[in-house]
């Protein structure tokens, strides 16, 4: 390939990058150095309870388990790493615990039914809830140490 023709490509693939960017919604502003970083919006989940069942993504979708105690290889998946969610009546909800693993939280609760309060979180029909306390269904939660 000539010099002129890698440059085309090259122009036609910027081009191709900045308007997939834009179109997703997605801005990249070139930053003048010492100016202020725009301020973030803060995104905060609306504080719920819900009940349902603590599963592993991978085992609730495909349905396989390595052994025949469900419960045991649901705890074992959420412990290696694997999403957990919580199934509900009206669909799975994605279970997280800010920047850490739910797991130790969670490991207990596998494939049992549960009452889970926190917050809810929805984007591009995603629901993630961010753990603050689980119990059997019909339990009051532990207070936190700060309420």
């Amino acid at each position: 390939m000539t010099s002129k023709r890698i440059g085309v490509t090259t122009g036609v693939f910027v081009a191709l990058a900045g308007w997939l960017l834009v179109s997703q919604g997605l801005r990249v502003d070139a930053q003048t150095p010492g100016a202020k970083e725009p301020a973030r919006a803060t995104v905060e989940g609306r504080e719920t309870t819900m009940t349902g069942q603590i599963v592993d993504i991978h085992g609730f979708m495909t349905g396989q388990y390595a052994s025949a105690d469900r419960a045991k290889c649901t705890a074992d998946c959420i412990r290696a790493g694997v999403p957990a969610g919580l199934v509900t009546e009206q669909g799975v909800v994605i279970l997280g615990q800010g920047t850490s693993s739910p797991s130790r939280t969670l490991l207990p609760w596998a494939l049992r039914q549960v009452e889970v309060r926190g917050h809810l979180f929805e984007k591009q029909g995603v629901k993630y809830l961010n753990v603050d306390s689980i119990v059997e269904p019909g339990a009051k939660a532990e207070p936190k140490a700060d309420e």
